[in-house]
C-alpha cells in the first residue's frame, strides 16, 4: 500500500539491448506516457544497456499495470529498432516462441519494492545513481546522461524529468536535516 516503489526490470537473458541514443529515448517515451497515463512521479531513474532501475511513486493506487505497459510498448519499438539497423544476428537471440509471443526483449518479471524508511529510500536512490560508475561507464555518476543524477547533484536538466524524492514524499528540505542523497 506504500506508494513509493523501487522497480528493477532487466533485458531477456540479460542482453545489452539498448546500444544507442535511440534506444534511451524509446524508453524515456515510454516512460512518460506510463507517468502520465498512472498518474505517478518518477523520483529517480537509470537506464542501463540491458536493465533499468527506477523509483516512482504513485499519486492513487499502485498497479502493475503500469509495467506492464511499459515493457509491452518497448518492447515492440526496440524490436523494430533492431530490425532497422539490420542487427539480424541479435533479433535471431531475442527470437522467443510461446503462445502469441514471437520475440522476447524483457524478462518476464520485475522487482517491485516499496519503500518506507528513509535510510532505505536513500540507500536505493545511491543504488540507482551508482550504478553506471560501479560498470565503470563514467566516473562520477552525474555524468552519465540516462539517469536522474545530475538533478540531484547539480540541478541540471534531465534526459527524463524526474521530481525531487523529498518534495514528493514531503520532507521538504531534508538537506536541513542532515540527509543527503550522496
Amino acid at each position: 500500500d506504500d506508494p513509493l516503489h523501487f522497480i528493477t526490470t532487466a533485458c531477456h537473458n540479460w542482453f545489452h539491448l539498448f546500444s544507442s541514443h535511440n534506444y534511451f529515448e524509446i524508453l524515456r517515451d515510454s516512460m512518460i506516457f506510463c507517468i502520465d497515463k498512472y498518474e505517478a512521479s518518477l523520483c529517480s531513474y537509470v537506464f542501463m544497456p540491458n536493465h533499468i532501475h527506477l523509483i516512482l511513486y504513485y499519486e492513487k493506487n499502485y498497479s502493475s499495470d503500469f509495467m506492464r505497459d511499459f515493457k509491452k510498448f518497448t518492447s515492440y519499438k526496440v524490436r523494430t529498432e533492431i530490425e532497422k539497423e539490420g542487427k539480424l544476428d541479435l533479433l535471431e537471440k531475442l527470437r522467443y516462441k510461446k503462445g502469441k509471443q514471437v520475440f522476447k526483449v524483457w524478462q518476464d518479471r520485475f522487482d517491485d519494492f516499496s519503500l518506507f524508511r528513509p535510510k532505505t529510500i536513500l540507500t536505493k536512490l545511491n543504488y540507482i545513481h551508482q550504478n553506471p560508475v560501479r560498470k565503470n561507464y563514467v566516473a562520477r555518476p552525474e555524468d552519465y546522461l540516462y539517469s536522474s543524477a545530475s538533478y540531484y547533484s547539480e540541478k541540471t536538466k534531465q534526459f527524463l524529468e524526474v521530481k525531487h524524492i523529498f518534495d514528493v514524499i514531503g520532507w521538504g528540505n531534508a538537506y536541513e536535516y542532515g540527509i543527503i542523497w550522496r
